[in-house]
C-alpha cells in the first residue's frame, strides 16, 4: 500500500463500486467517497454531496465524466494534505489533474460522459435508459471501477511526494 494511504487499491475500488448505482451514489460521489476513505478523511455526509452535481457529466449534461470530476476532488484533498504551502499545492494539483485527465482520455478516448457512455442524458430517453436500464450494466460501472483504481495510484504518488 502506498505511503500515506489508509487502504489498499482493491479496497478503494470495492468501496467506489459498492457505493455506485441507482439506489446509491452517483459516479462522482462514489469515487470521491472512496478517495476520502483511502486518505483517511473522516466520513462526512457533506463530502460526497460536493460531487453530486458531477453526475452524468456535470448535472446530466454529458460533459466531463462525473467519476473523473470526483477523482479531481480527491486529488485536491490529497495535495491539500501533502503540501502546506498554497503555491506548491496549487502547482501540484494542476499538474496531477492534467496528467490524470490525460490518462483518462487515453483509456476512454474522451473525458466526456456522453462520448463514453453513449447516452444523451439531456433527453428523456437517455435519462430513462440511465435510470432504468441498469446503471451498473452500463459502461459507467467500469469507468467508476477503473477511475478509482487509477486514482489510488495517483493519491499514493501525491502522498509520497511524487505527484504527477
Amino acid at each position: 500500500m502506498p505511503s500515506g494511504l489508509k487502504c489498499a487499491k482493491q479496497e478503494m475500488v470495492e468501496t467506489a463500486c459498492h457505493l455506485f448505482g441507482p439506489e446509491g451514489r452517483c459516479c462522482g460521489e462514489s469515487v470521491l467517497s472512496a478517495a476520502c476513505q483511502a486518505l483517511g478523511v473522516r466520513d462526512n455526509p457533506i463530502i460526497p454531496s460536493v460531487a453530486l452535481g458531477f453526475g452524468g457529466g456535470m448535472g446530466l449534461t454529458g460533459r466531463v465524466c462525473g467519476a473523473f470530476s470526483g477523482a479531481i476532488c480527491g486529488i485536491g484533498i490529497a495535495t491539500g494534505l501533502a503540501a502546506a504551502d498554497y503555491a506548491e499545492r496549487k502547482g501540484h494539483t494542476f499538474d496531477a489533474v492534467a496528467k490524470f485527465l490525460e490518462r483518462c482520455a487515453a483509456r476512454w478516448k474522451s473525458v466526456d460522459c456522453k462520448a463514453i457512455c453513449g447516452l444523451d442524458l439531456t433527453t428523456p430517453e437517455g435519462l430513462d435508459q440511465l435510470m432504468h436500464g441498469g446503471v451498473k450494466d452500463l459502461i459507467c460501472a467500469e469507468v467508476v471501477r477503473e477511475t478509482a483504481a487509477m486514482l489510488h495510484g495517483e493519491l499514493g504518488r501525491i502522498m509520497s511526494g511524487n505527484a504527477g
